[in-house]
């Protein structure tokens, strides 16, 4: 049964006020008007810095996809979904419990999480780069190359850096406490570390750092290809952008076009669609929110080191756009 954002129950949500300052900066107003309100149907792609060619756009119409506004955002897309809903399951309960729940097949996981989501209107896709394709509209699941996306295409090592990595762990637990107002150990942040390491063992096997995401699994499923190059973090000052808004989502095409370059993790509105998509569970959102957190520092932390430089999180500074207290109490009041 389809179902959709209750646009009565935002309306009688009503923001707190905090009287003091979150640490963690805020987006620029240049950043600003390149966020639009959120329309559904919308695809929820990479939270990547590229905008899409215009040729895999037109392919992705083809199918269907409402590719004429602005994308819900998260790293990974579907993938990275999944893999937040596994360990986000694994944290707040133990393996065993997300087993039962959720199986031990991530590929058949991310198909689960993709097929709920549609439900709701939101259709999660992956993507890959024109570097990695042999033309700009659609993968060819028969080259030997990569998925132009490192958030898939080593999905186990960047797990590896949420778990053991002790910089991303510290700079994802910073963030927290910039965002929330709490302590890492008053967030269960101390905790989320050994839950990834539980959850990769869970779907990744024995050696999970050599686990990724093949041509022949995204084969049959919208995959969207982006420009070929990142914007250099340093020289372009491109930045992460917590998207803590729960009816804004950002249009990369604009911002590309503007010269303000930022990846974006669109949390508020991601939280929200697996946990109406996945209600058994009862997902705690302090948990979610906290995951994805760290989820980002990996990312942030292998994209700084896909330039040769230093594999620093800090190199791709994470500023937010909105209230981290106001996503969290609009998260627990639903």
């Amino acid at each position: 049964m389809s179902y959709e954002f209750p646009d009565e129950r935002r309306q009688q949500y009503v923001m707190p006020e905090y009287e003091d300052k979150l640490m963690m900066p805020e987006i620029s107003e240049a950043r600003k008007t390149t966020f639009h309100r959120l329309e559904l149907p919308v695809v929820l792609s990479c939270g990547d810095d590229r905008e899409a060619k215009p040729e895999s756009i037109t392919e992705l119409a083809s199918l269907g996809l409402p590719v004429d506004r602005p994308f819900l955002r998260l790293f990974g897309g579907k993938y990275g979904a999944a893999n937040i809903l596994a360990v986000t399951t694994t944290a707040q309960y133990d393996p065993q419990y997300t087993r039962s729940k959720l199986g031990h097949d991530f590929h058949g996981l991310a198909e689960e999480v993709a097929g709920r989501a549609a439900d709701l209107r939101v259709f999660m896709i992956s993507h890959s780069s024109e570097g990695a394709e042999r033309d700009p509209a659609k993968i060819h699941p028969e080259l030997e190359s990569p998925l132009g996306c490192a958030r898939i295409a080593a999905l186990g090592k960047v797990n590896q850096l949420s778990a053991r990595d002790q910089l991303t762990i510290r700079v994802a637990e910073a963030d927290s406490e910039s965002l929330f107002g709490l302590s890492g150990q008053a967030a269960g942040f101390h905790e989320l570390p050994g839950a990834v390491a539980q959850s990769s063992h869970l779907y990744f096997g024995e050696q999970p750092q050599n686990y990724s995401i093949s041509r022949k699994q995204v084969a049959g499923s919208p995959v969207i290809v982006l420009a070929k190059d990142h914007a250099k973090p340093e020289a372009e000052g491109v930045i992460h952008v917590v998207n803590l808004k729960s009816d804004m989502v950002s249009d990369v095409s604009e911002a590309v076009a503007k010269g303000v370059y930022y990846y974006d993790s669109d949390v508020t509105i991601a939280a929200e669609v697996l946990m109406r998509s996945f209600p058994e569970l009862g997902l705690d959102p302090r948990i979610l929110l906290n995951v994805m957190l760290l989820d980002q520092a990996a990312t942030r932390t292998a994209l700084a080191a896909s330039d040769g430089g230093p594999a620093d999180p800090q190199r791709i500074p994470s500023q937010r756009y909105g209230d981290g207290r106001v996503a969290l109490d609009y998260l627990s009041s639903l």
